[in-house]
């Protein structure tokens, strides 16, 4: 549709490289990557467009693919403001949009399943509902306010003053005594305050979460708010790593701690490598262990950004090299803790990926883990080239077939991510392995081949 309305507009780049797109896909990684290449100049074409149906559509994929310029984007590109208040509305608080029913359901586990993550999605602590189901509350002055505002103005002012889980979780359930997804919501932005706290706050956090229909997201914004300020890769000191491993420890005392853990280091290491200018190996001397794994992907995903990757050989050559470099780092720099996914590659397994030991990837996304540092950055460079906002070729991925003596984990991740980016160019392509060959062929392996 975008494609057919441009067509007429004459408008030069990047309305050439839409034009040649054939699928909603094409069109987002086209204007994802145009943006990143030069932010202003395609703010000002996006603004200047005709249709205000090609505004939106191209405004709803940017935003998504850019969340810290939303708000900029929101305010700037629209023509008119009702397109403006709704780019707003969605971005402020986006799940409110994408997951209408919720979220709070996670898969049960395979007790058979290998150690990891088996879903995108977070684990919920259990319920901490009675923990405020027979709080007392002093009554509330609401003036002419709706009193279900007022409450969650309530809920919040007691997370921004210390006030414990009990208080708050209560304040939310008087602003919405059946409304769940009003009342998850009122939990879900009361935990993020309270995650702010740091690791004090982590356990008041997790309760709040633990009764949101927004429940997996919620864990997954409170890991990240409860981040000190993370140190930029090439620019850190230990005392910045103490006081993550604080965090840290807090976290492994809930149901499910190893899991947050992991996540965790997940999203700190990856906004650590996010703002380094340099890359290199320093942080493996410093990180305890449990955190070392996520440093070949982070470090991987940040050189491919600073230079397109031109094969699988080259850029898992350049990441040996990288983390071989140990300079002693340079002048100290923070930011604050974030995720940038693009693609979610791998939500669920499929029948026999449950054998393949996982970790958490960048933040709420899995990959599979190696316990060979070797074969660990090959799968290191293999999803961070899918995590690209202009990934390389399907070839880039395919091609390591080619080499029959691969790792079955470094193949199956190939053909995953290849599949999910050129499903034609996978199809083409045969495995003798069950699970690798499911996977080039969009079909799922079932019984006693899946087993294998």
């Amino acid at each position: 549709m975008i494609a057919l309305i441009l067509l007429g507009c004459g408008e030069p780049d990047p309305v050439d490289a839409l034009l040649a797109c054939t699928d909603a896909a094409c069109h987002a990684r086209t204007i994802e990557a145009a943006y990143a290449a030069d932010a202003a100049q395609v703010t000002e074409w996006m603004s200047a467009l005709p249709d205000p149906v090609v505004q939106a559509a191209l405004l709803d994929q940017l935003t998504h693919a850019a969340p810290a310029a939303a708000k900029a984007l929101c305010q700037t590109v629209p023509r008119d403001d009702e397109t403006r208040a709704r780019c707003s509305r969605r971005n402020v608080r986006p799940h409110l949009y994408t997951n209408p029913g919720g979220q709070k359901t996670v898969p049960k586990r395979n007790p058979n399943a290998a150690p990891g993550p088996r879903s995108s999605n977070l684990p919920v602590p259990p319920s901490a509902a009675s923990m405020w189901a027979d709080t007392t509350l002093t009554p509330l002055e609401c003036d002419a306010r709706p009193a279900h505002l007022c409450a969650v103005d309530a809920a919040i002012s007691a997370a921004a003053s210390d006030e414990g889980a009990a208080v708050i979780g209560a304040r939310c359930r008087e602003g919405y005594p059946e409304d769940e997804r009003g009342y998850g919501e009122c939990l879900f932005k009361s935990a993020e305050v309270v995650a702010q706290r740091g690791a004090v706050g982590v356990p008041d956090a997790l309760s709040l979460c633990s009764d949101s229909v927004f429940g997996p997201m919620c864990v997954a914004h409170m890991l990240t708010f409860a981040s000190p300020p993370v140190p930029t890769a090439d620019a850190f000191t230990d005392d910045d790593i103490a006081a993550a491993q604080r965090v840290a420890e807090a976290l492994s005392a809930a149901p499910d701690g190893a899991l947050y853990v992991d996540c965790f280091w997940a999203i700190w290491v990856h906004s650590s490598f996010a703002g380094a200018t340099t890359v290199h190996g320093s942080l493996l001397e410093h990180l305890p262990p449990e955190a070392l794994h996520h440093v070949p992907i982070a470090a991987a995903l940040r050189l491919m950004t600073q230079d397109a990757p031109r094969s699988f050989s080259a850029a898992l050559d350049q990441l040996t090299a990288a983390l071989a470099d140990r300079p002693a780092p340079h002048r100290q720099r923070t930011r604050p803790a974030a995720t940038w996914l693009k693609a979610q590659h791998w939500e669920r397994d499929w029948s026999g990926e449950e054998r393949f030991p996982t970790t958490w990837m960048l933040g709420p996304a899995r990959r599979v883990r190696a316990e060979a540092p070797e074969l660990d950055r090959q799968i290191s460079v293999l999803e961070a080239a899918g995590q690209l906002v202009r990934p390389p070729p399907a070839d880039f991925f395919l091609s390591v077939l080619d080499d029959p003596t691969a790792d079955r984990r470094v193949r199956w991740t190939a053909a995953r991510i290849g599949a999910s980016l050129d499903a034609e160019a996978a199809a083409e392509r045969e495995d003798a392995d069950a699970l690798v060959q499911a996977r080039l062929s969009g079909r799922r392996t079932k019984g006693k081949k899946a087993r294998q």
